[in-house]
């Protein structure tokens, strides 16, 4: 894997391929992502990546930015095809962003969370007692596992969800019409 960096030393330029590589760094060293916040930076330079399509793996200030939509990709993988399908790109994610303990490797993670069940189970209290979403102090690692998170309730509970607002509708306006004075 070659390794370069972009000229302030914040920003690490990860990959396999020459090309890509540089042209991350001439993307990123153009942009105006130095000045300003951490999550500022790190939201610049996640458009870059799912907009420019890079394929490389970026770290800022030692914190690794996901591609979003490649991490969207893999998850709807999950959710068509099962745990099995899990790539080790969404593994990383699981098991450095979201709360989750040592597992050896993908398998053992797996062989933890078998199903889309247990995904949900582990997505509502990860391995530290925490929800994961909203468990990174990053907005964009947060955006992502809540958009995970939704995908992953309509699978497996959405009909329940649509029949439970609607029972909740239906209660709502037979109060509402049983306290009217027009009833009365």
């Amino acid at each position: 894997m070659i390794k370069m960096m972009v000229e302030d030393g914040d920003v690490k330029i990860y990959g396999s391929n020459k090309k890509e590589i540089e042209r991350a760094k001439e993307l990123l060293s153009h942009s105006k992502l130095f000045p300003g916040t951490e999550q500022k930076a790190r939201d610049l330079i996640s458009k870059a990546i799912d907009e420019e399509n890079l394929k490389v793996d970026i770290v800022y200030k030692g914190n690794v930015v996901w591609n979003e939509k490649r991490l969207l990709n893999d998850f709807n993988k999950i959710l068509k095809n099962g745990m099995e399908s899990m790539t080790d790109y969404m593994y990383k994610f699981l098991s450095l962003e979201t709360g989750s303990i040592a597992h050896y490797d993908k398998a053992g993670w797996i062989s933890t969370y078998p199903t889309l069940e247990d995904l949900f189970e582990y997505f509502m209290k990860n391995e530290f007692g925490n929800e994961v979403v909203g468990y990174s102090r990053f907005e964009d690692i947060n955006r992502i596992t809540e958009k995970m998170y939704e995908k992953l309730k309509h699978k497996l509970y959405g009909w329940c969800f649509f029949f439970f607002n609607c029972f909740l509708i239906f209660f709502w306006f037979s109060i509402s019409f049983l306290y009217s004075p027009i009833f009365w």
